[in-house]
């Protein structure tokens, strides 16, 4: 057998150690390296928030932190469907343009740009720990980026096999085939950080609790305490608050973890919801049909480093305006970014940099679901100021207009007073939209069938 030379061995060996050092470097590099937590509240309205005005006494955690930070009081959620809006928080797009328009529609693809791939890419650890079966990761393709995306309370029973109404009255359980509550997402996602390594890290935290009283949160002396007098519906106005308090006292738990790991001096936090919820506003208990404010009017909340304390923001802000101000904030070369976005950044709104303050912008949303589910019309809808228009492109005689600075709840409807200013706004809805198609197309029966009988369990197909 011939013997390899003792100097070559040493050779390979450096080469292989070299090769092992490029494959672990970065490909990008940022300026402002800071860990980032991005918190995303599912059905949380930002009129529920002592922050946001709301007089019950439900988000003490939630208003620590727009005190400590920059609150933008004028945010708008790109659809009111779990699934949409968090394609657009993290890709930075309007949902024509990602593609993940409704519950049954196309995945995200994987060669799509999300905040994960991209601090992945300057050599972030990335996980996300996310609390219902609207996101799950084969149907909607979130997990692009993440080392780590923690669904596992869906590997539990199938959906058919647990009775609803028996969970709601149970307060020992914490998860089950379609959620889990929110004390044991944090709890997975702060074991997450004492494992991980001295690298920054991007951890997305996802609580499911006010989205639909399932799971009851449980009840603590002295500090946590509900009743609820007569039958328990899905949206019970008391136990929609209750729910929040829950995710609040939950929030808290999480942040002070995050201090006492010494991580928190470094970190970016953003909090904010993907959509609202109907609670009989507009004769709709519920979500994903309708673009009223109370739908798509959410909180969003930057603070820690290097966010100054105290600020508030009236400008239009959008959810596809996140990763955009994220990676300004972390000074990632814009030569690395792509130009794919529909948002841009946020942050000349509260730091003098030089620039120019941003251009006024519209706030675009949709919902496609009652086109999808019931043959209705598609709803489109944008905010340019004051003014905002509800278009129903199918149904046109349904057309709406609201003067949200004289009328915030939107219940004078002033479309054919504003021809002119409608006009111009339904041709820019036109014009983003040319060229996509809404797919009506459906996998086999058989094959959606578990999906189809998970996601009712939470309130949607019905």
């Amino acid at each position: 057998m011939r013997k390899i030379p003792r100097f070559k061995i040493f050779l390979l060996l450096a080469l292989s150690a070299t090769l092992l050092q490029c494959a672990d470097r970065p490909q990008v590099s940022v300026k402002n390296e800071m860990n980032v937590l991005l918190i995303t509240i599912d059905t949380l309205r930002a009129d529920h928030l002592g922050c946001y005005g709301y007089t019950q006494h439900v988000s003490p955690s939630i208003d620590a932190l727009a005190h400590r930070g920059v609150l933008f009081s004028n945010c708008i959620s790109q659809c009111p469907m779990t699934p949409t809006s968090h394609a657009s928080i993290l890709t930075g797009q309007d949902p024509y343009r990602h593609g993940v328009r409704e519950f049954l529609s196309k995945r995200l693809k994987r060669d799509t740009p999300t905040l994960a791939t991209l601090l992945k890419n300057a050599g972030y650890q990335t996980a996300a720990f996310v609390s219902a079966y609207s996101l799950e990761k084969q149907k909607y393709g979130l997990d692009n980026g993440f080392d780590v995306y923690d669904q596992s309370f869906c590997e539990e029973q199938d959906a058919e096999h647990f009775d609803q109404e028996k969970q709601r009255v149970n307060s020992q359980r914490q998860q089950n085939p379609v959620q889990r509550r929110a004390d044991l997402t944090a709890s997975l996602a702060v074991d997450w950080l004492r494992r991980i390594d001295k690298r920054p890290f991007f951890l997305w935290v996802h609580y499911f609790d006010p989205h639909e009283t399932v799971l009851v949160p449980p009840i603590i002396p002295g500090l946590f305490e509900y009743s609820v007098k007569g039958p328990l519906t899905p949206v019970h106005l008391q136990m929609y608050d209750v729910e929040i308090r829950f995710v609040d006292l939950i929030l808290n738990t999480l942040t002070s973890e995050l201090f006492k790991m010494g991580l928190g001096q470094n970190t970016l936090i953003v909090l904010t919801s993907d959509h609202g919820q109907g609670l009989d506003n507009h004769n709709y208990e519920y979500h994903t049909r309708a673009l009223y404010q109370e739908q798509i009017h959410i909180p969003l909340i930057l603070a820690g480093k290097p966010i100054p304390v105290g600020v508030k923001v009236d400008a239009l802000a959008r959810s596809t305006d996140i990763l955009p101000t994220v990676l300004d904030i972390l000074g990632y070369p814009d030569d690395k970014i792509p130009l794919n976005f529909d948002g841009r950044s946020l942050r000349t709104f509260w730091e003098n940099t030089g620039r120019e303050k941003p251009a006024e912008v519209t706030a675009y949303s949709e919902t496609l679901y009652s086109k999808l589910r019931s043959g209705g019309s598609p709803m489109y809808s944008m905010i340019d100021g004051d003014m905002k228009l509800i278009y129903h492109a199918e149904a046109q005689y349904k057309n709406e207009m609201y003067d949200l600075a004289r009328d915030p709840l939107e219940m004078n409807n002033i479309f054919t007073q504003q021809p002119k200013h409608a006009k111009k706004l339904i041709g820019e809805i036109n014009s983003l939209l040319k060229g996509t198609t809404i797919s009506t197309q459906r996998a086999k029966a058989g094959q959606d069938k578990d999906w189809e009988n998970k996601l009712k369990s939470l309130g949607y197909m019905n």
